[in-house]
């Protein structure tokens, strides 16, 4: 197509797992196959990378994401829905008011069934709380009789799907998967988490206090977010410590 390379890297680095490249370009480039960006207002930004060599992403496959961008703004994040979501808000919001998800942990072979199908995803309805006040550290009554914390005796990690109950169409709804590990949540603090649980689940106190129940915190390490259909959502991954530091008083 032509034009011309418009962009000065700055720097780059990689901490954590995670990639964070800094560069600049002009608002007004003067290239024809350049966008004019704006100071004010949103704008969408479509990037990709590669593994190939350096400067070369033809082949990104499906290494890619989009955003939205507010100039304006220190972090430029947007203030609109796109924003919320991009940032955690969405998905915390969503484990703060819903009370039902799919928990997977990794099928092993005690007991599993059909041998040698370990490991392997298994997935069951899960009833959770969220902590109060509010962490974004789901509260998830189980049974050491059910699969899932049996599966966690040889691989504690786990995921929590959970979407908006309120949508007509599910697949078009809010929605975000927690990813993490079980913990048993220490004795010291079970009063208080027994009382959070209940509050959501009331019918619970049935049973919370068999021998075989116990109370499970998700430790979250990483978060997914889908906000819907369409370039008004963010549709991505959110990093933990977002999630996790998001202000109370916002949710």
């Amino acid at each position: 197509l032509g034009g011309m390379n418009d962009v000065t890297a700055v720097s780059g680095f990689v901490k954590g797992g995670r990639t964070t490249v800094r560069f600049r370009r002009a608002l007004d480039t003067g290239d024809k196959f350049d966008t004019v960006l704006s100071k004010k207002g949103d704008t969408d930004m479509i990037y990709a990378w590669g593994n190939g060599r350096p400067g070369d992403i033809r082949f990104h496959a499906d290494s890619h994401n989009h955003i939205m961008i507010d100039l304006s703004r220190g972090n430029g994040v947007p203030k609109d829905s796109f924003g919320r979501e991009e940032t955690g808000l969405g998905a915390r919001q969503i484990i703060n008011s819903e009370r039902v998800g799919t928990l997977v942990t990794m099928q092993n072979e005690i007991n599993a069934g059909k041998p040698n199908l370990g490991p392997w995803p298994y997935g069951s309805v899960a009833s959770f709380a969220d902590e109060e006040p509010s962490t974004g550290k789901p509260i998830i009554l189980l049974s050491t009789l059910e699969r899932n914390i049996i599966n966690t005796e040889t691989d504690s990690r786990a995921s929590l799907a959970v979407h908006t109950t309120n949508a007509t169409e599910p697949m078009s709804a809010p929605r975000t998967t927690l990813l993490g590990k079980l913990e048993k949540i220490p004795d010291a603090e079970l009063a208080k988490a027994r009382k959070t649980y209940l509050a959501k689940h009331p019918d619970a106190e049935m049973w919370i206090d068999f021998g075989d129940f116990s109370l499970y915190r998700m430790q979250v390490i990483d978060v997914y977010w889908v906000g819907g259909f369409g370039n008004d959502h963010y549709i991505g991954a959110v990093s933990a410590s977002a999630y996790l530091d998001m202000e109370l008083s916002a949710v």
